[in-house]
C-alpha cells in the first residue's frame, strides 16, 4: 500500500480471530496473564482504535473501568440469570442487547 493509505477494520472482528486469540468465544480473564499472553495477542486488542485516530480518553477508560469493576465486585456477587442469551448488540461501542443478572450482597 502506499504511504498515507488510510485503513479502517473492525475492531470486533479482529478480537474474534482464533490466529489471534485462541478460543475467542469462551469468556476468559485468565488468557491475559502474562505468561499466558503474546505480544501478538495484545496488539490485537485494540479497543480504542489504533494510530492516528486512537481514542485520547483510553487511559482514562482503562482507570475507571478498573475502579469501578474492582468497587462494584468487593460488594456485590454477580452471576448471570437462568436462561439469560445476550446478544451483541451495535451502536457507538458493541454491548450486550439483554444481560440480566442475578446480585446478592458480600457479607464481610
Amino acid at each position: 500500500m502506499p504511504a498515507g493509505t488510510q485503513i479502517a477494520f473492525s475492531n470486533h472482528f479482529l478480537h474474534y480471530e482464533p490466529s489471534a486469540h485462541p478460543d475467542p468465544e469462551r469468556f476468559d480473564p485468565a488468557r491475559w496473564e502474562p505468561n499466558r499472553t503474546s505480544t501478538s495477542q495484545r496488539d490485537a486488542y485494540v479497543p480504542f482504535g489504533i494510530g492516528a485516530r486512537k481514542c485520547i480518553g483510553d487511559r482514562f477508560a482503562y482507570t475507571e473501568a478498573v475502579l469501578t469493576i474492582a468497587t462494584v465486585t468487593n460488594r456485590w456477587h454477580w452471576k448471570a440469570a437462568p436462561g439469560n442469551q445476550p446478544e451483541p448488540r451495535a451502536r457507538l461501542t458493541l454491548r450486550p442487547q439483554d444481560l440480566r443478572m442475578i446480585m446478592k450482597r458480600r457479607t464481610p
